[in-house]
C-alpha cells in the first residue's frame, strides 16, 4: 500500500513538472511573441507616418510654389532613387516622386500630378518601408457653375432659382424666398462665401441673416444636405483671388501666339461678328467685307485669341441653330474687349456623360462685359447667317469668363414678355449687371437667366482657361507594397 501510494505520489509531481514546463514554455513563447507583434505594429505604425509625412512635405512643397515636371514621365521630387532624403528626428528617410497625369499635356485635364512616396526607418533585422500616394491638382476657375468676385447687394437670389454646380462669392449676396412652404426657395448644389453672413429679403429691401441655411421663411435646398455645414455650406471662407490682376490670362494670349490663332490689326475690327461652325471659325469684319475663314482643326494649341481694344466687342454665334452644326472641338477664346452673344452657341456633342466627349468652349474677356445682344441689332447688309438673332430664347454652351467685368444684356426691355438665355456651363465675372435676371419664372422683359452646370468642369477645363493658382486633393491613398524598383513607372 504504501509503496502503490509512493509510485502515484511520484507519477502526480512528474505529470505536474511536465504541465509547469509546458505551461512555462507557452508563457514564454506567448510573451516573446506579443513582444515581437508589439515592435512589428509600432515599425508599421512608424514607417507609415514617415511615408505621410513625405508626402505631406512634398504636398506643401508643390501648393506653395515648387517647380513640378512637364511632360509625363515621373520625376524624383526627393530623394534620386539612390540617395534618401532626410525628414526631422524621429522621422526615418523618404524618396518622393512627382508622376504628370498622361492627359495635362492636352491641357483638358485639370494638370493633375500623383505624388509618391516611400518611408524607410531602421527595424529588427534590417530596414522596413511604406508608401503612400496623393494626387493633387490645380483649382482651375471653370469648376464653378456661378462665380461673383464683388457681388454687391444687386445679387438677389429667390425662389424657382437653382444652381446645379459650386456657387461660390467673395462677398455676401441676398437670398430670399417670398412663396408658402421651400419646395421652390433657392436650390444650391454647394453655396460658400467668403463673407461671415449672407443678406435674407428682396432686392430693396434686406436684413443680415443668421450664418445658417434656414432663416425666417428661407429654407435652402436640399436642406438636409446644407446642414451638414462644409463643403456644402460655407461661410466665412477664404476669398479666392480673381481679376485680371490675379489670374494669369496671358497664358491664353501666349498660346494663341506660339500655336493657335492669332487676330490683330486689319484682321479684326470693332463690333465684327463671327461664327462658328464645327472646327471652323468665320469672321466678317464688317458688313461689306469678305468672310475670312479659319480653320481649327489643325492648330497645336486650340486657342483664338483676339487682339482688340477694352471698349471694342464682337458679336459671336453658331451656324444655324441646329445641334449639328455645333462646335466639335475644344476651344478657348480670349479677347480685350466684350463678348457679345448674336445667337446660339452650340456643341456638337452636348452629353457631358460621353467619355469620350472633349468638346468644350472657353470665353473669356479681360476687360469687357459679357452680353446677350440688343435684340434690335441692325442687320442690315449683314448675309443670313451673320445677322443677329436674340429675339427668342438663347442657348449657350461655354464657360464664361469676364476678369474685370459683369455679364448682362445690351438691352434689357426686350423681347417682351420675356424670353431664356441658358448657359450650359457657368459663369466667373466680377457681378451681376440689373440686366442680368435670373430665370424664376416672372413676367419680366429681357432674357432671364438660367445656369445648367457642365459637370465636366470639375474635372476637366477649355484649352489653357486660367486657374486660380489654389491646389486641391484628389485622393490619398496607402500603397504598403509599393516597392523602390516601381517607383518611377509612369502609370498616370
Amino acid at each position: 500500500m504504501r509503496k502503490s501510494n509512493t509510485g502515484s505520489a511520484l507519477m502526480l509531481v512528474v505529470i505536474s513538472s511536465l504541465i509547469l514546463i509546458i505551461l512555462t514554455g507557452a508563457a514564454y513563447t506567448y510573451m516573446r511573441s506579443s513582444g515581437r507583434t508589439q515592435a512589428w505594429t509600432r515599425d508599421r505604425i512608424q514607417v507609415k507616418l514617415t511615408a505621410e509625412s513625405g508626402a505631406n512635405l512634398a504636398v506643401h512643397m508643390i501648393l506653395g510654389g515648387a517647380d513640378i515636371p512637364q511632360g509625363k514621365d515621373p520625376q524624383w521630387f526627393l530623394g534620386d532613387g539612390l540617395t534618401w532624403y532626410d525628414l526631422p528626428d524621429p522621422l526615418g528617410r523618404v524618396m518622393v516622386v512627382v508622376d504628370p497625369f498622361d492627359e495635362n499635356v492636352s491641357v483638358l485635364s485639370a494638370n493633375a500630378y500623383e505624388v509618391r512616396s516611400l518611408g524607410r526607418i531602421s527595424s529588427e533585422g534590417g530596414f522596413k518601408t511604406f508608401a503612400m500616394s496623393v494626387a493633387v491638382m490645380p483649382e482651375n476657375i471653370a469648376r464653378f457653375s456661378v462665380f461673383y468676385d464683388r457681388p454687391g447687394t444687386n445679387v438677389f437670389i429667390g425662389d424657382g432659382m437653382k444652381f446645379d454646380g459650386p456657387f461660390y462669392a467673395n462677398g455676401p449676396v441676398i437670398l430670399g424666398s417670398a412663396g408658402p412652404g421651400s419646395e421652390n426657395d433657392p436650390y444650391f448644389y454647394s453655396f460658400t462665401l467668403t463673407s461671415d453672413f449672407y443678406y435674407y429679403g428682396t432686392n430693396t429691401n434686406y436684413e443680415v441673416a443668421d450664418p445658417y441655411p434656414i432663416y425666417k421663411n428661407l429654407t435652402m435646398q436640399p436642406i438636409n444636405r446644407h446642414l451638414m455645414g462644409e463643403p456644402w455650406f460655407e461661410l466665412g471662407a477664404d476669398p479666392i483671388p480673381f481679376g485680371s490682376e490675379e489670374l494669369n490670362w496671358t497664358s491664353v494670349r501666349s498660346a494663341a501666339i506660339s500655336g493657335g490663332l492669332f487676330l490683330g490689326g486689319p484682321q479684326i475690327q470693332h463690333e465684327m461678328r463671327m461664327i462658328l461652325r464645327h472646327d471652323t471659325l468665320f469672321v466678317r469684319r464688317n458688313s461689306g467685307a469678305l468672310t475670312d475663314t479659319y480653320y481649327l482643326g489643325d492648330l497645336t494649341n486650340n486657342v483664338v485669341w483676339i487682339e482688340n481694344a477694352p471698349t471694342d466687342k464682337y458679336y459671336l454665334k453658331s451656324y444655324g441653330n441646329m445641334r449639328h452644326d455645333g462646335l466639335s472641338v475644344p476651344l478657348t477664346i480670349g479677347s480685350y474687349g466684350s463678348i457679345v452673344f448674336g445667337g446660339n452657341i452650340l456643341y456638337q456633342n452636348v452629353d457631358p456623360t460621353d467619355p469620350d466627349n472633349d468638346i468644350m468652349l472657353g470665353l473669356m474677356t479681360v476687360h469687357g462685359e459679357i452680353d446677350i445682344a440688343d435684340c434690335r441689332t441692325a442687320n442690315t447688309g449683314w448675309p443670313f447667317e451673320f445677322t443677329v438673332s436674340t429675339i427668342n430664347n438663347v442657348e449657350v454652351n461655354a464657360v464664361l469668363l469676364a476678369l474685370d467685368g459683369n455679364i448682362g444684356g445690351e438691352y434689357i426691355d426686350l423681347p417682351r414678355p420675356h424670353k431664356v438665355l441658358t448657359i450650359m456651363g457657368g459663369y466667373m465675372v466680377q457681378r451681376k449687371d440689373a440686366s442680368a435676371r435670373w430665370y424664376g419664372g416672372f413676367d419680366y422683359s429681357g432674357h432671364l437667366f438660367e445656369v445648367l452646370f457642365d459637370p465636366r468642369m470639375m474635372t476637366m477645363h477649355p484649352p489653357f482657361f486660367p486657374n486660380n493658382g489654389r491646389w486641391h486633393v484628389l485622393y490619398w491613398a496607402e500603397e504598403p507594397n509599393l516597392e523602390l524598383g516601381a517607383m518611377m513607372i509612369n502609370r498616370r
